[in-house]
Parts: structure tokens; C-alpha cells; sequence
């Protein structure tokens, strides 16, 4: 068995040197030649970032990217094909602070709340510069009507006697608005008849009647009652 040293001659082979600054990412440059940038750098300890990766241009991403949590400073613009969600259930959470702006292109609906309830919470009123507010509305032509948990203005367009069962005032919560109009030209030939849901009440009583000529009402609920007002 032999035994000693080997001499290989690797003058040809080139390139095995990395180079650019200290921390930078090596990337290959030609052929065996790897070289860095100071656009992309691995701080291990300098500049307050440990063990972080600085990337100082544009990052293109083909694919998904998962991550514990994001610091955005600024967002120009979202793009995609697909639905673009944030959050996958009822308890999730976004919060903004400072002012939310939309903005629209031609005809289409520029914001949709697509929920039962949509709460505003402020310490003055909703002010509404120009344009219009619109309010869920739906209309029934049925004898008999149950309301649904979404509703606000529901246009009756049935003749004779209706009965009308009201939605849960825990449904609606504190503060929740209710509008019945008889749709119909007058004379009405039978009466709107309100029946409350479960326990509730419609102004302290189980039922509420609307009669007379193109008859409404007006309801607020206070999260365990309707009241007229």
C-alpha cells in the first residue's frame, strides 16, 4: 500500500474566490465565479440588524410567501387575478388607524360589506360628502313573510291580510334599524300584522298592526326589543 503526498495541479480549473462586501449574498457570475452586492446582504451582528437579510431593490416572488408576521411601510398597489382575502374566519381581526380611502373605475360597486352586520363605530355621526347611502332593501309579494337577520327597508306588495314575523332583535343588536312599508296603491284591503320573534317584544307588545292608507314603520331594536319610533 502506498502512502505519501499527491500534487494536482489546479491552476486551470478557475474562479472558487468569493467576492464582494462583507455579509453579501453570493450569486454565480460566470463560470466557477460567485461575486456579491451590497443590494443584498446577511447582517450577522452590524447596523442593529441580527441575523437579518436586507434587500435593497425590487423582490419578485413566483410563487407564495409565508411569514410569521409583516411590517409594511407603504403599498402601492395589489395586483392578482385570483380573490385577494385577508383572514380566514370570523375572529379575525384588521385594524386600521388613520383614514381608509376606496376608490372607483367606471360603474361598479367600489365597496361591498358583504355581512349581516356592518358596525361604524365613531363619537360624532356617518357623514356622507356626495353621492348616496344604500341600504340593503328587498320586497316581498307573499301572504306571509318571515324577515330575514339583513334586512333594512322590506317593501310589502301583497293585497289582503299579511303576516309578518320579525327577526330576532338580538340579531340586529343595539341600535339596529328595521323600515316595513305597504308598497301597494291604497286602499289596502287587509292589515300588516307584525308578530315578534320568540320573547321579544314590538314595543311592549307581541304584535304590531299597520293599517290605513300606504302605511310604515319604523323600528329600533335595543338588542332584546323592537321599539317604534
Amino acid at each position: 500500500m502506498g502512502s505519501g503526498w499527491a500534487y494536482v495541479d489546479c491552476s486551470d480549473s478557475g474562479g472558487g474566490q468569493a467576492a464582494g462586501p462583507t455579509g453579501s449574498v453570493q450569486f454565480l457570475t460566470g463560470a466557477n465565479a460567485t461575486s456579491g452586492s451590497a443590494k443584498l446582504l446577511f447582517h450577522t451582528s452590524a447596523g442593529g440588524h441580527i441575523d437579518t437579510l436586507v434587500l435593497t431593490g425590487t423582490l419578485i416572488v413566483q410563487g407564495n410567501i409565508s411569514a410569521s408576521s409583516y411590517t409594511v411601510k407603504s403599498i402601492h398597489e395589489i395586483d392578482g387575478t385570483g380573490s385577494t382575502f385577508f383572514g380566514d374566519s370570523n375572529d379575525d381581526h384588521h385594524v386600521r388607524t388613520g383614514s381608509f380611502y376606496v376608490t372607483q373605475t367606471g360603474t361598479t360597486p367600489f365597496f361591498t360589506a358583504n355581512a349581516a352586520n356592518v358596525k361604524i363605530r365613531h363619537s360624532s355621526s356617518l357623514v356622507v360628502e356626495s353621492g348616496s347611502v344604500v341600504v340593503h332593501y328587498s320586497a316581498s309579494t307573499a301572504t306571509t313573510l318571515t324577515i330575514g337577520n339583513d334586512r333594512y327597508i322590506v317593501g310589502i306588495r301583497a293585497a289582503g291580510a299579511i303576516a309578518v314575523t320579525m327577526p330576532a332583535a338580538s340579531a340586529y343588536g343595539n341600535g339596529g334599524l328595521l323600515v316595513i312599508k305597504d308598497e301597494l296603491p291604497p286602499p289596502r284591503t287587509g292589515a300588516i300584522t307584525l308578530n315578534r320573534a320568540g320573547s321579544d317584544t314590538i314595543d311592549h307588545d307581541t304584535t304590531y298592526e299597520l293599517s290605513g292608507t300606504s302605511p310604515a314603520i319604523n323600528l329600533y331594536s335595543n338588542g332584546s326589543k323592537w321599539f317604534v319610533y
